[in-house]
């Protein structure tokens, strides 16, 4: 059986906000035996999560295969290659997906405040123009 990696929660059922495909009622109180197995509208509350990753952001062994960082692998992430694509994955319920998603929109805020305190700001050579017009 499925549990989240975060807090342990065992896997369940989980019912989308979205219409159902099967035409089952809709009431206050859904239950699986009202719909059919492939109803859209039933689903995992446990998923895997995949974050991608950037290939700067791995750490290479002396081959150049890419392995998640050890601050990574030490919070339970694991590498999923996708092609040319790579996540890191995890097993996590949708409480805990959207505190992972609230975590790394704090992070990527935090980041670019960073980096325009040290004034690395990513603007384009229009922007850059605009900007040296009204201060001149």
């Amino acid at each position: 059986m499925r549990h989240c990696s975060s807090c342990q929660k065992p896997d369940a059922v989980w019912f989308e906000q979205s219409p159902c495909s099967c035409g089952a009622p809709v009431d206050d109180n859904p239950s699986p035996e009202k719909h059919r197995p492939d109803c859209k509208a039933i689903g995992h509350d446990v998923v895997l999560y995949p974050v991608r990753v950037a290939w700067q952001e791995l750490t290479h062994d002396a081959n150049g295969d890419p392995h998640l960082k050890a601050i990574w692998e030490r919070r339970g992430w694991k590498l999923l290659k996708n092609g040319a694509r790579i996540y890191r994955t995890r097993m996590l319920c949708r409480d805990c997906i959207e505190l992972e998603r609230d975590k790394d929109a704090r992070r990527k805020e935090y980041e670019r405040l960073c980096k325009a305190a040290r004034g690395d700001d990513a603007q384009t050579y229009q922007q850059m123009l605009v900007s040296q017009d009204a201060l001149g």
